[in-house]
C-alpha cells in the first residue's frame, strides 16, 4: 500500500516536471520568436519607408516602426506567457489576471492622461467666458 502510494506520487510528479520543462521550452521559443517577429516587421517597414510616408500624411515624426515591431513583439510574448500558463494549469487564472492588469493599465493611463487635460480644460473655459 505504501509502494503504491510512492509510486502515485511518483507519476504525478513525474508529470509535472515535464510539463515544467515544456513549459520552459515554450517560453524559450516564444522569445526568440517574439524578438524575431519584431525585427523582421520593423525591417520590412523600414524598407517601405512607413515613417517618411506617415510624416508626408500626417506632419508629424511618429516611429511607427518601431511602434508597430514593439506591439507585434509584445503580443508574441503575451500569447507565449498564455500558452506556458496553459501547459502549467493555470489557464482560467491567468486569462482572469492579465484581463485584470490591462484593465488596471487602461484605467489608470486613462486618469494620469485626464490630470493634465483637466486644467487646460477649464483655463479654456473660463478664458472663453471672458471673452479673451
Amino acid at each position: 500500500m505504501v509502494a503504491r502510494i510512492i509510486s502515485m506520487l511518483r507519476e504525478s510528479l513525474s508529470g509535472f516536471f515535464t510539463n515544467a520543462i515544456v513549459a520552459f521550452l515554450i517560453l524559450v521559443v516564444g522569445y526568440i520568436i517574439g524578438r524575431l517577429l519584431g525585427r523582421l516587421i520593423e525591417r520590412g517597414l523600414q524598407e517601405i519607408e512607413i515613417n517618411f510616408l506617415a510624416m508626408r500624411l500626417t506632419g508629424l515624426r511618429i516611429p511607427i516602426e518601431q511602434v508597430i515591431g514593439g506591439i507585434v513583439m509584445y503580443g508574441t510574448y503575451v500569447i507565449t506567457i498564455l500558452l506556458v500558463f496553459d501547459k502549467l494549469g493555470i489557464g482560467a487564472l491567468a486569462f482572469t489576471f492579465i484581463g485584470g492588469a490591462i484593465v488596471f493599465l487602461l484605467i489608470v493611463s486613462t486618469l494620469m492622461s485626464l490630470k493634465d487635460i483637466l486644467p487646460n480644460l477649464l483655463a479654456w473655459i473660463i478664458l472663453s467666458r471672458q471673452g479673451i
